[in-house]
């Protein structure tokens, strides 16, 4: 028997990172959506088992539409997913929760938690074939609100009453020029050594790049080892790219100084972000030197970025000698 569940979350890439964790063990079917009023309106009309909210959801006030789904389904079984580092909100407490999902949290832990709530035997997640991650979401300050936020249209009178709509966000300030996180999984060091036989894979590289860049369009996607361009996709020249990628390593260095100053343990800063009001500049450090940088539209949602980039630099590890 597979278990129907509902995700609601405004953030596409970490409810697709729910979606194929839970569906991997093979009992569990998820379906997503990213809006209050059709998040309400699939809870009364489609006979879902559990209905997972993240209360760091865009366009609607996240306490609202979970006493809407209450009072609408006295029955419906409820996992939240709290904002990172916060507490469940007071007046939420007072409802019958089943389950909570805090982060970061391993993706094969999914099932099980899951399976508390809807109190089941927890099934068996498929083993993965390489290191897993640990999910650790970012605040949503991170996230544009409007990336993914549809305008919630009116329920039919027979469904629910309408949800408020919360009031836009204030600007946030804008991150700062690096921003630490988790290293990626077994991440090798390489040195200027390897050069050759990187370059000798530029055309497999620049593939993986495509790729990425059908996604996210960006001006310019690099893989760099130093000063040195290794490939390459987007619109700028190669010319362009290498002025670019000199750019990155200065930025990369200066990062690092910064990082053995404040007593970072890794001495580095796996991950950074200069962002203008067009343009941001993110780079993901895949190994000593190796550096994963984008250059892209500031209205990319970072959650979709950053998730995406580590794809891809674990499929470049992959292909790393």
């Amino acid at each position: 028997m597979a278990y129907n569940i509902l995700v609601v979350d405004s953030d596409q890439a970490f409810a697709t990172i729910l979606k194929e964790g839970l569906e991997a063990s093979g009992s569990y079917r998820v379906a997503l959506t990213q809006s209050g009023s059709d998040a309400l309106e699939s809870v009364v009309e489609r006979p879902f088992d559990l209905v997972v909210v993240d209360l760091g959801l865009q366009g609607v006030k996240p306490v609202t539409l979970v006493k809407a789904i209450r009072e609408a389904k006295p029955s419906m079984r409820l996992m939240l997913i709290p904002l990172f580092g916060q507490q469940i909100p007071a007046e939420l407490k007072e409802l019958k929760i089943q389950g909570f999902l805090p982060k970061p949290f391993f993706v094969g832990d999914l099932p099980r938690l899951v399976g508390e709530a809807l109190n089941i035997e927890a099934p068996a997640a498929s083993a993965p074939s390489a290191p897993e991650l640990k999910v650790a979401v970012p605040p949503r300050r991170d996230v544009k609100p409007a990336a993914f936020v549809k305008d919630p249209s009116p329920l039919p009178p027979t469904v629910a009453p309408s949800l408020p709509v919360a009031d836009q966000p204030q600007a946030e300030k804008a991150p700062s020029p690096a921003t630490p996180a988790a290293p990626l999984p077994g991440a090798p060091s390489f040195s200027p050594a390897v050069l050759a036989r990187l370059q000798a894979k530029e055309q497999q590289i620049a593939q993986l790049l495509k790729s990425l860049n059908r996604e996210v369009r960006a001006e310019s996607i690099m893989v760099t080892l130093g000063t040195q361009l290794i490939a390459f996709a987007g619109l700028l020249s190669r010319e362009q790219a290498a002025k670019l990628a000199k750019l990155v390593a200065d930025s990369t260095d200066a990062a690092a100084q910064m990082a053995t100053f404040l007593g970072e343990p890794s001495a580095r800063f796996e991950q950074s972000m200069h962002e203008g009001a067009e343009y941001r500049l993110y780079s993901l450090s895949v190994g000593e030197g190796l550096v994963l940088s984008l250059a892209l539209s500031s209205d990319t949602p970072l959650g979709t970025l950053r998730y995406r980039a580590r794809q891809t630099a674990e499929e470049l590890l992959e292909l790393m000698p």
